[in-house]
């Protein structure tokens, strides 16, 4: 239902910025035409959704090369997201609307969202058994303007720490890229997820954040240091 509700040819005039608003469409309606189906988050006692403004269950640490002196380099980092769908605590799908007016590209908000999967699938592959073949995959989607938005899927090869991503592209001002984008996000809402494997990540997030908070206690870190970053390559990171 929720599909064709923002496939309606009147939509259209959001994206078009034709009458009633004059203008194109701007965060607060991407919000309102797709995180709407969250409303229809699996009551399975392990999927959650966090919209803007709520912090991620866990912080993550961040080594910034550029800062001075070397011992202040470790920060501290409490991420959020414009969208965030967690299986067990654990962070399976971001999305986030470009909030900056540069058309420089890669754009900040961008950079964050790569590195930040980029820190998930690492953490999944590395330390979760369920994923000890390192076959973690994490989507993230990035609505760039009122027209474009693009699925990244973040993954490892095996024999490297590299993480890559595809690329799949959507057209938000044509009604058949709506629904498939409204689809992908569906899909990935109702990712199944064992009993074991459910147990297993919250324990190993837990322990995340107990190392987090006891390396603070002991050397105070000071909160992030987001400039602009480069990623490694096209599609390493």
């Amino acid at each position: 239902m929720h599909t064709a509700y923002i496939a309606s040819e009147g939509w259209e005039n959001f994206w078009q910025g034709t009458e009633p608003l004059g203008y194109a469409q701007e965060e607060h309606l991407a919000n309102a035409i797709f995180f709407n189906f969250v409303l229809n988050v699996p009551e399975d006692g392990m999927t959650t959704a966090q919209l803007r403004g709520t912090p991620w269950p866990f912080d993550l640490i961040m080594k910034c090369v550029a800062v001075q002196p070397i011992k202040e380099q470790l920060r501290m980092y409490k991420p959020r997201s414009d969208l965030l769908i967690l299986k067990s605590t654990l962070p399976r799908l971001l999305v986030e609307v470009n909030s900056s007016e540069t058309e420089e590209w890669p754009p900040p908000d961008l950079i964050r969202v790569l590195l930040k999967g980029a820190a998930i699938v690492r953490f999944a592959n590395t330390f979760l058994d369920a994923f000890k073949k390192k076959d973690f995959v994490f989507v993230a989607i990035f609505m760039r303007d009122s027209v474009r938005a693009t699925r990244y899927t973040l993954f490892q090869k095996q024999n490297g720490q590299a993480v890559y991503y595809t690329e799949k592209f959507f057209w938000l001002n044509d009604s058949v890229d709506r629904v498939r984008f409204a689809r992908q996000l569906y899909n990935l809402l109702h990712v199944p997820v064992g009993d074991k494997e459910a147990k297993e990540t919250r324990a190993k997030i837990g322990q995340l954040k107990d190392k987090i908070l006891k390396h603070n206690m002991e050397f105070p870190m000071k909160s992030d240091c987001f400039t602009p970053m480069t990623l490694k390559g096209p599609r390493g990171n």
